[in-house]
């Protein structure tokens, strides 16, 4: 199981800046490489948010691409703590 990240307020408020903004690129471009070019572009900036747990950040934009529907399944990255 993923454990969830406790997030504290600077990284609640880049995770719903990152979510709103990837809605927008879904809206317009649905799943196109100019989405998934935005979701690289925003997955970068996030992990710069989570530097102490960029796997974090990674699982979460697949989470939100999940609910925007771009993919049926999140695929989620292992922590290298965790078991495989």
């Amino acid at each position: 199981m993923h454990a969830q990240p406790r997030l504290e307020p600077d990284r609640s408020l880049a995770i719903a800046r990152t979510r709103e903004r990837l809605r927008a690129h879904y809206l317009r471009h649905r799943n196109s490489p100019p989405f998934w070019d935005a979701y690289q572009h925003l997955q970068d900036e996030l992990a710069a948010s989570f530097p102490d747990d960029p796997v974090g950040a990674c699982n979460l934009m697949a989470r939100i691409a999940e609910t925007l529907g771009a993919v049926p399944r999140a695929q989620l990255l292992d922590r290298p703590d965790e078991s495989c």
